[in-house]
């Protein structure tokens, strides 16, 4: 579908982000970053340039700066459907879903998903003159499916 170009019009900016993750919208979360990158390696023949490449494997990364509340909410559901205490790195595998949502109707609706994913870290941070607690949480990320 053709997307009307805006001239200085609105663009897709942070407000617009929606984060779900273990089926509830993620409100304290103040960033969010993934990426997917594939080895592609030059292969070399005769002479100095390369004659072809090959493809190697794909690696996933993700991270996510959430605040404590959110912490302790998603301790509270592992709680819940597990019947016992948990902290993040003891999680099964979950997906995320994080949808561009714009007011703007001339824009489209993005939404990507994170496959299989897992807290590398647990921990806490703080420091003088925060006004609320946040935490930045590195993730594996099995795949990312773009613009599902």
């Amino acid at each position: 579908m053709p997307q009307t170009a805006l001239i200085n019009g609105q663009e897709y900016d942070y407000g617009v982000i929606r984060v779900v993750l273990f089926g509830y919208t993620i409100e304290g979360i103040s960033m969010v970053e993934y990426n997917k990158k594939q080895d592609v390696t030059p292969n070399y023949g005769r002479g100095r340039k390369p004659v072809s490449f090959g493809i190697g494997k794909e690696e996933c990364t993700g991270k996510m700066k959430l605040a404590l509340i959110e912490t302790l909410r998603i301790l509270a559901a592992v709680k819940t459907a597990k019947g016992t205490k948990a902290d993040l790195l003891s999680i099964d595998p979950f997906d995320i879903e994080i949808a561009y949502v714009p007011d703007n109707t001339n824009m489209v609706v993005v939404v990507d998903k994170l496959l299989n994913c897992k807290f590398k870290d647990d921990g806490r941070s703080g420091s003088t003159g925060d006004t609320q607690l946040e935490h930045e949480y590195e993730l594996f990320v099995g795949d990312i499916e773009f613009d599902v």
